[in-house]
């Protein structure tokens, strides 16, 4: 069940995250399932809007060590996508993605380059999955950069856009998604981040502004 909370949101702009889920995370099993070879099960149990200021408090623990695929949007929206996982959780996705295609990881240390290579490659289709969404409900035009792989505590990550966004009470769109393999669930944290002009535009969208 999807988990909203922003205040006083209507119906309509319930259904507008219901789609998106919908149909983001149906895109991204779909190109998971491509590239290992077997269905994939995801699953959406978090979708809402929070405010810049919450991120860091979202990961529970800001001295944690989490990954982080930091993505650049431009086009109709621009801002910035943050893709935050715990090393356990991206430990357990990268090397699922490494045997499903054949490959042998023979560096002991997280993170190896195939793992965050296996690790791009995964944000790549997550953000692919859920900007196109947005672009197709929103029928705006969004184009997004290559992402950027980073290793550091969750609260020094989430500040980046706290630090460049955060003193005009800008929001984020969360989505949590939560892959099943052999009844181990791996959460991945999607974080779009629109600048000042972008998040009007979205919100409008919407019909929250």
């Amino acid at each position: 069940m999807i988990e909203i909370t922003t205040a006083r949101l209507n119906e309509a702009q319930l259904d507008f995250l219901r789609e998106l889920e919908n149909i983001g995370a149906g895109n991204a099993a779909t190109a998971l399932s491509s590239i290992l070879g077997r269905p994939v099960a995801l699953e959406v149990p978090v979708a809402r809007i929070v405010g810049i200021a919450q991120m860091p408090e979202i990961m529970e623990d800001a001295e944690r060590l989490v990954t982080g695929s930091i993505v650049g949007m431009n086009g109709d929206l621009e801002g910035l996508i943050l893709f935050i996982q715990t090393i356990e959780d991206a430990t357990m996705l990268s090397n699922t993605m490494l045997r499903s295609a054949g490959v042998l990881d023979e560096q002991g240390d997280f993170p190896s380059e195939l793992q965050k290579s296996a690790l791009l490659e995964l944000s790549n289709i997550l953000c692919g999955a859920y900007v196109n969404a947005i672009a197709e409900l929103a029928a705006l035009r969004i184009n997004c950069s290559v992402p950027v792989f980073t290793i550091d505590m969750a609260g020094a990550i989430m500040n980046v856009p706290a630090a460049m966004y955060g003193m005009s009470g800008d929001v984020a769109l969360l989505l949590e998604t939560v892959f099943c393999e052999n009844n181990l669930n791996a959460v991945s944290r999607f974080f779009l981040i629109p600048d000042i002009r972008s998040r009007d535009t979205l919100m409008k969208k919407m019909g929250i502004a």
